[in-house]
């Protein structure tokens, strides 16, 4: 079964890298958030044992990112990837430092 998912994983990562500059793939958190709340992500790449406090406001579809965890604040990685899969939609995670753009998170939207 590994070998299957490192394979799956391998070729979300390679088809983010292909379209990364084409509206269909992003790295930016407050990009990706709105994106995987709305069931945009398709597949969503993110690091392990990193974590990225702020607020995600549905109503404005608005982002705030902050440095340390601040009173009402989520863990946004935690959450793409939990809307990602309630919609549908694939989660893989990799060591930091094999993500690619050195980010913590690389999406894949639908389209």
């Amino acid at each position: 079964m590994e070998p299957y998912f490192l394979q799956a994983q391998q070729e979300a990562i390679a088809q983010y890298r292909e379209l990364l500059g084409t509206g269909k793939a992003s790295s930016q958190i407050t990009e990706t958030i709105p994106a995987a709340s709305q069931g945009r992500v398709d597949k969503l790449i993110v690091a392990l044992n990193q974590q990225q406090w702020g607020t995600f406001d549905p109503n404005t579809q608005t982002v705030q990112v902050h440095p340390n965890a601040e009173p009402n604040d989520e863990e946004l990685l935690d959450f793409a990837a939990t809307q990602t899969i309630l919609n549908g939609g694939i989660v893989y995670a990799d060591e930091s430092a094999d993500m690619p753009d050195n980010t913590p998170l690389a999406a894949v939207f639908r389209y």
